[in-house]
C-alpha cells in the first residue's frame, strides 16, 4: 500500500481497493452478484481478504497435496494447471476462463 494512504479514513480505504479490484473479480458471476448485491460486503472483502502476488514463470503456486491457502485469481498472463493426468492452460486475456468448468478447481 501507498503510504499516504495510511491517512484515509478506512471507509475511503475499503472503497478504493474495491474499485481496484472489481474489473478482476466481476469476471467471476459469484463475486460480481456480491458487488451488485451488498456492495459494503464486497468492499469489505477487497479489504480484508485479497492480496496481490507476482510470481514468475516456472513458479510453483500450490502443488498436488498441499492444503490450500486461498483463492487464485489470474490477473496476467498465463497459468498451466495439471491435475494427475489432465493438463489445462488458462490464459488472462481470455474473455469468460474464470466460468470455465475446468476453473471449479479453483474455488
Amino acid at each position: 500500500d501507498i503510504e499516504t494512504f495510511n491517512n484515509f479514513p478506512t471507509a475511503l480505504l475499503q472503497k478504493i481497493r474495491s474499485e481496484a479490484y472489481i474489473f478482476i473479480l466481476s469476471k467471476h458471476t459469484f463475486y460480481k452478484t456480491i458487488y451488485e448485491a451488498d456492495r459494503e460486503c464486497f468492499n469489505k472483502l477487497c479489504s480484508n481478504a485479497i492480496f496481490e502476488e507476482t510470481v514468475d514463470k516456472g513458479h510453483e503456486v500450490f502443488a498436488t497435496g498441499e492444503e490450500g491457502k486461498g483463492m487464485y485469481f489470474l490477473y496476467h498472463g498465463k497459468l498451466a494447471y495439471a491435475h494427475l493426468l489432465d493438463d489445462v492452460s488458462f490464459d488472462a486475456d481470455e474473455e469468460d476462463w474464470m466460468n470455465s468448468p475446468e476453473t471449479s478447481c479453483f474455488i
